[in-house]
C-alpha cells in the first residue's frame, strides 16, 4: 500500500504576514547590511574606530525608540522593560570613549500608530537577534575579554532567542487582529531606510 502523502501545513494569517513582511523589507535590510560600517562588524579585522562610530550613530536611534516607539506599543508589548538597550549602548560608549549624542531621529519622534511602531520594533528586535552573530566577530577581534565594550551586541544574553520568538508571536497576533499590514511594513521600511541613511553618512 502506498502511504498517503502528508498534506502541507497551512500557514496561519499571522505566519503569512511575517513571510510577507520579510519579503517586503528584504531589499532595505540587505542594503543596510552592505554599508561599510555594517560590513566592518563582521570583517576579519574589525576597525575599532568604525565600530565606535557605529555605536555612536545607533545611540540616538535606540534613544528615540525607547522614548517614543516604546510609548506607542506599550499596550501591545507587555515586556518592554526587558527590551531596553540604551543603557547597554551607553556602557559601551563610556568604556570606548565614544559620544552618546542626545539627538532625536526623524520619524521616530512623532505620534505614530501602533502598527507603524510595531514595524519599527520588528527592525530593532531583529537587529538584537543579529547582534548575537556580530558579537562572535567583534568580541575576539577587538580583544574584549568580557562584555565591556560589546554589551549592546550581547543583547538580552541567553534570553535573546526566546524574546525574539515572543515578539514575533505578539506581532503575528497583532497582524491577525488588525488590518494594518501596510502600516507595519511602512514602519519597518522606514526604520531600515533611516538607519541606512545615518550609517551611510558615517
Amino acid at each position: 500500500m502506498i502511504p498517503e502523502l502528508e498534506k502541507p501545513k497551512q500557514l496561519t494569517r499571522g505566519e503569512l504576514f511575517i513571510s510577507h513582511l520579510r519579503a517586503a523589507t528584504g531589499a532595505s535590510h540587505k542594503a543596510l547590511e552592505q554599508l561599510p560600517l555594517s560590513l566592518n562588524l563582521t570583517a576579519d579585522h574589525v576597525d575599532r574606530d568604525a565600530y565606535v562610530r557605529y555605536l555612536e550613530i545607533m545611540y540616538p536611534v535606540i534613544r528615540s525608540v525607547e522614548r517614543f516607539v516604546f510609548r506607542a506599543v506599550s499596550d501591545v508589548l507587555p515586556d518592554l522593560s526587558q527590551r531596553a538597550k540604551l543603557h547597554l549602548l551607553k556602557a559601551d560608549l563610556d568604556v570606548l570613549g565614544g559620544t552618546a549624542e542626545t539627538a532625536t531621529v526623524p520619524g521616530f519622534d512623532a505620534a505614530m500608530s501602533h502598527a507603524y511602531a510595531m514595524g519599527i520594533m520588528y527592525v530593532i528586535e531583529g537587529s538584537t537577534l543579529g547582534g548575537r552573530v556580530i558579537l562572535k566577530s567583534v568580541q575576539p577581534a577587538l580583544a574584549f575579554g568580557d562584555l565591556r565594550g560589546c554589551n549592546y551586541f550581547a543583547g538580552y544574553g541567553a534570553a535573546t532567542g526566546p524574546l525574539w520568538k515572543g515578539f514575533l508571536m505578539q506581532l503575528m497576533v497583532y497582524a491577525s487582529k488588525h488590518n494594518a499590514d501596510n502600516e507595519i511594513v511602512a514602519g519597518a521600511n522606514h526604520a531600515f531606510s533611516t538607519i541606512f541613511e545615518l550609517l551611510k553618512k558615517g
